[in-house]
């Protein structure tokens, strides 16, 4: 039976005799929020954390996440404790390692769990967790949460955050994301500065790589890399310093920058973590990225971020800040991101029409 529809009898079964009852504590003690994703997922949720810390104060407020995402909410002040997973366990489906975690989390007595996934799966899973629950529902997947909020996939997903926030009575919150620096991060950024001498000269960071998450490596959202490259170039004309960044699943496009001047163009890419990558582009005056983790990050920390879109919608995922700027190619087959799933695409279009001097004469 196709997975479409073994959903779809799951989920009509699941609203016949596994539907919420509608109740949910308002005075919990303790909240458990629980989402497994990627770092840019994650990242959207500090909104609703903030929302959720101001209208229980004196609740013990905790975050269930994996591993690869867990270091953005690592100093966050608005929680209290920060559990964490192996992501590969829901990505592999490794059962024994799944009820061994449920387990774990039973025995801490939350009062409310905060499902911020939109799987029928995972909604299922958390109840597990032997708490009430309010989630999502899309498509008809949220019967086994106490109460769903509605995710029509309309709207960019922070406001579907604070939907919940909304719901669970919490006062009106903005959509700006919270990301806490440790002394370590902004030790690394001063390091950098430093060393390169970048006092009060204009500097632009370069995110080439990005969409690697343990579920996924989404090549189709990145721009060229050769188009990256001749950017680079021409930033370097108009006096600027470019700062490199990127995780080490990016080191290979390392290459495509080393016929520049190393004293034009400094490479972090492999060489920080994600929270020292943040403290450096909260110094850059422009960071420019594909739809990605640190692109999220960026629009946290820094001035403006010039995001480049291609599968992906940015009405769902784009960054919020003021000075912000979305560049997309309006072309009949885009978006093709539904569902966490990407069409088998060819030839790229979306990506590859979005010329360097598009891009340019926005630095």
């Amino acid at each position: 039976m196709p997975k479409n529809a073994i959903k779809s009898l799951v989920c009509t079964l699941g609203r016949i005799f596994m539907s919420g009852d509608g109740h949910l504590p308002m005075n919990p003690k303790k909240v458990l929020i629980f989402k497994i994703g990627a770092i840019g997922d994650v990242m959207m949720t500090t909104p609703l954390v903030r929302a959720l810390r101001k209208r229980f104060p004196k609740a013990k407020l905790d975050y269930l996440v994996g591993k690869w995402s867990a270091s953005i909410i690592e100093k966050n002040k608005n929680l209290d404790e920060m559990i964490t997973f192996d992501d590969t366990i829901f990505f592999r489906r490794k059962k024994r390692e799944l009820l061994r975690l449920a387990k774990e989390i039973r025995k801490r007595y939350y009062d409310l769990i905060i499902v911020l996934d939109r799987s029928w799966l995972v909604n299922i899973y958390a109840r597990l967790f032997s708490a009430p629950t309010i989630g999502f529902d899309r498509d008809g997947e949220g019967f086994a949460n106490n109460v769903s909020v509605l995710y029509d996939d309309e709207k960019h997903d922070i406001e579907y955050y604070l939907d919940i926030a909304r719901r669970l009575e919490c006062k009106k919150e903005t959509q700006k994301m919270d990301l806490f620096l440790d002394k370590k991060a902004i030790a690394f950024a001063d390091m950098i500065w430093k060393k390169h001498r970048l006092a009060g000269k204009s500097v632009v960071c370069i995110i080439p790589g990005g969409g690697s998450n343990p579920g996924q490596t989404v090549d189709l959202k990145r721009w060229p890399i050769g188009k990256y490259a001749l950017l680079a170039e021409e930033i370097i004309k108009s006096r600027k310093t470019i700062i490199l960044l990127g995780g080490e699943s990016d080191t290979a496009l390392k290459k495509h920058f080393r016929h520049l001047p190393k004293d034009k163009v400094i490479d972090l890419i492999g060489k920080c973590d994600i929270n020292e990558s943040a403290s450096v582009m909260a110094r850059c005056s422009t960071v420019i990225c594909n739809d990605s983790g640190p692109m999220h990050i960026a629009s946290a920390v820094t001035k403006r971020v010039i995001a480049i879109f291609g599968p992906t919608d940015p009405v769902k995922l784009g960054p919020l800040g003021k000075k912000d700027i979305v560049l997309k190619k309006d072309i009949p087959c885009r978006p093709c991101y539904h569902d966490g799933i990407f069409t088998d695409c060819k030839h790229h279009q979306c990506m590859r029409w979005i010329t360097v001097d598009e891009v340019l004469k926005h630095v």
